[in-house]
């Protein structure tokens, strides 16, 4: 994932950025329907970022341990 691949919201919700055109047969992805969600979990713990993403290395790097409550990337 990239930065260009990624929708970019405000603090109230509206899309600053979105994600960069890809060539055929690309789909351009689509702003979550949970934002209101993310946007909560963004206020409510402090967060720096809310990462919301179905790509397969994000579903496998989640299963390493199955019973964890969160998954955490640091730098």
């Amino acid at each position: 994932m990239e930065p260009e691949d990624m929708y970019v919201l405000s603090d109230n919700g509206s899309v600053l950025s979105a994600p960069s055109p890809k060539p055929y047969p690309h789909k351009p992805p689509k702003c979550t329907d949970c934002d209101s969600l993310f946007m909560k979990a963004y206020e409510k713990r402090d967060a720096g970022a809310v990462i919301h993403s179905h790509g397969m290395e994000s579903c496998l790097v989640t299963m390493i341990n199955p019973f964890s409550k969160e998954f955490r990337a640091c730098s």
